[in-house]
């Protein structure tokens, strides 16, 4: 199932593949915060793009000092996986659809209480109605 991104991570995703390919080292999250909005200021996002397998953390955060206190997602290395510069590439990404287990209604409900009653007779000892 293709997923398209938001035009925000998009943007932080073309971020990080513009840093790799300049040959510089995998950003940290603080570079990779490009909107400095209220929906960016605890570094979920970046939680977010990990989540989905576009980014994955690199080494271990940077100790917090004065100047870069803040949450551990800023002061954490970033780089793109093979799904992120897809992603970072074409503003989509591929990911297997999972359908959720829902309760049978309808017609398939009544047939599998109906088999549900055989099987149970069947298992009890007692021979099956006759149809007729």
């Amino acid at each position: 199932m293709l997923v398209p991104l938001s035009h925000f991570h998009w943007q932080t995703l073309r971020a990080a593949l513009r840093a790799e390919a300049a040959g510089r080292p995998p950003l940290l999250g603080r570079d990779l915060r490009l909107s400095l909005v209220r929906r960016t200021r605890y570094g979920t996002f970046l939680d977010e793009l990990v989540a989905d397998g576009l980014l994955v953390t690199v080494g271990e955060p940077e100790p917090a000092t004065e100047e870069t206190a803040g949450p551990v997602q800023f002061r954490t290395r970033y780089a793109l996986t093979d799904k992120g510069r897809h992603a970072a590439e074409y503003g989509e990404y591929d990911r297997p659809y999972v359908p959720r287990e829902a309760p049978l209604s309808g017609a398939a409900a009544e047939l599998e209480a109906i088999r549900a009653a055989r099987r149970n007779a069947f298992l009890a000892g007692k021979p099956p109605k006759e149809k007729g």
